[in-house]
């Protein structure tokens, strides 16, 4: 099923232009840096942390968001740009992935 707002998309002799590109990203919630919203709500949260770390648990239930989903389609995606490593003691933010929360969270400071 295809949203209405993606609709522009299904003419398959259409050229995709850059608007086309940028409504697609809007309509998905992803940021001009590839990250979707869920990815910067786990690193917003884990910022505001005790040591900048939480296990998996605690970001299901604080962010509503179901921990599989969080494994499997959040995390490999910011740990791959290296703002978050997986430690025994639970998800950390990088210092990589709290300089991208300080300069992209729009003020943001954990008192550091």
């Amino acid at each position: 099923m295809m949203l209405k707002e993606l609709s522009f998309l299904s003419d398959a002799n259409r050229i995709i232009t850059h608007d086309d590109v940028v409504r697609l990203y809007n309509v998905k919630k992803f940021g001009p840096d590839g990250l979707h919203h869920y990815h910067c709500k786990v690193l917003k949260f884990l910022f505001t942390q005790p040591n900048e770390t939480a296990r998996l648990g605690i970001l299901s239930d604080k962010l509503g968001l179901d921990g599989a989903f969080i494994r499997k389609e959040v995390e490999p995606v910011i740990i791959g740009k290296g703002l978050l490593t997986v430690t025994p003691m639970g998800r950390k933010l990088t210092r990589k992935g709290r300089e991208f929360i300080v300069v992209n969270a729009g003020g943001v400071t954990n008192g550091k």
